[in-house]
């Protein structure tokens, strides 16, 4: 390819991703409006207009609203919360290589066991990609074979091997239920389209399960990569309800809190609708529950990390499992959720210094 079709191209693909980003701006614009539609009252000068745009005018052109909102529920007045809209079009983006070759591989839950080898992760009792089944071992097997594999285990879980955010297309089966009626481990994987993996149900330390005991609860660990070195920006976790054995807040009407540095519960836990609570269903207080071995959780992620540099902001779900030992279930490489993280605890980004130096990177206006 010559220097003149090297350049069309890079043109035509600059131009391909400024429609992008215009477009996905769009798209979380219009599913955020009750933010921008907003009015709230009475802000303090640190989440007025001037404010918000003498912090924000060097990189982009933002709503105040957004900083007003989120002083509204939580208390924390502060002009550098980021937008969803710009952290989902242009500060994740920039900011995790998505642009290389083969870049889903690393969130596939069908290798994660190879990428973060040596870190507890659900146990793997059948993968099936492109249609092939495999054992654990990467050995070819036949679907009669891989749901022989299920029915020994009794009870396992499917997930789609990318993808499966909020829960989505993710399958609990017990093979002794009563109430399976024809169904049978053989026509679970038969019935799944696309690739997935079959695990073995997860155990969480008794802790944990005090949150919960019918979900497996999380913590998801917000890690950056900057200049050589990874920290922690955000911490939460996350709860089920009763009934339901999911603990995502977007789609099983669980809650969500921001953990303070020691790993332990702040004041408020939020649910899907933004609404805040100081006590659980369980009647257990939010305030004061504390993450058990949550400095191991937190050696763990930002060690990870350097495994994927290209990826440099991340987010993990962590769980601890029932002898006490951190165990990643996934990591999140393209989008990690921000509006927990920011409801909780305020700013994603507190240091102005980290602030501008990110920020000037992501806008490319340094």
């Amino acid at each position: 390819m010559g220097s003149f079709a090297r350049r069309v191209l890079r043109c035509f693909q600059a131009l391909r991703m400024k429609r992008q980003i215009v477009k996905q701006g769009e798209t979380y614009r219009r599913r955020d409006s009750f933010v921008l539609k907003s009015e709230i009252k009475d802000v303090p000068q640190e989440v007025s207009a001037s404010a918000v745009e003498s912090v924000w005018h060097k990189y982009d052109k933002i709503s105040p609203k957004w900083a007003q909102y989120y002083w509204s529920l939580n208390g924390i007045a502060s002009p550098y919360y980021i937008p969803s809209d710009f952290w989902f079009s242009r500060f994740c983006r920039t900011m995790n290589s998505r642009d290389r070759f083969g870049w889903p591989l690393f969130q596939d839950k069908n290798y994660l066991d190879l990428i973060f080898a040596g870190v507890r992760q659900p146990e793997i009792i059948v993968r099936n990609v492109s249609g092939q089944y495999l054992n654990a071992d990467f050995l070819p097997i036949t679907a009669e074979e891989a749901a022989a594999l299920c029915e020994i285990e009794g009870e396992f879980i499917v997930k789609p091997s990318i993808d499966s955010k909020g829960g989505k297309g993710i399958e609990f089966f017990d093979c002794a239920a009563e109430e399976n009626g024809e169904k049978t481990a053989l026509s679970v994987l038969q019935g799944r389209s696309g690739d997935f993996v079959v695990q073995r149900i997860l155990r969480q330390h008794h802790k944990m399960a005090e949150l919960n005991p019918e979900s497996i609860n999380t913590v998801r660990v917000m890690t950056l990569l900057w200049k050589g070195k990874t920290c922690v920006l955000s911490a939460l976790v996350r709860i089920g309800v009763k009934g339901c054995r999911i603990d995502n807040p977007h789609t099983s009407n669980g809650f969500s809190c921001v953990l303070d540095a020691e790993g332990k519960m702040t004041e408020k836990a939020f649910d899907r609708d933004w609404r805040p609570y100081t006590t659980l269903p369980n009647g257990m207080a939010v305030k004061g529950f504390e993450v058990p071995y949550y400095d191991r959780i937190v050696d763990t992620v930002l060690n990870l990390h350097y495994r994927v540099p290209h990826f440099r902001i991340i987010g993990w779900d962590m769980t601890v499992s029932e002898d006490g030992e951190p165990t990643m279930i996934e990591a999140n490489l393209d989008y990690p959720e921000i509006y927990f993280h920011q409801l909780g605890g305020g700013p994603l980004i507190r240091d102005p210094k980290l602030f501008d130096e990110i920020m000037s990177f992501v806008t490319g206006k340094r």
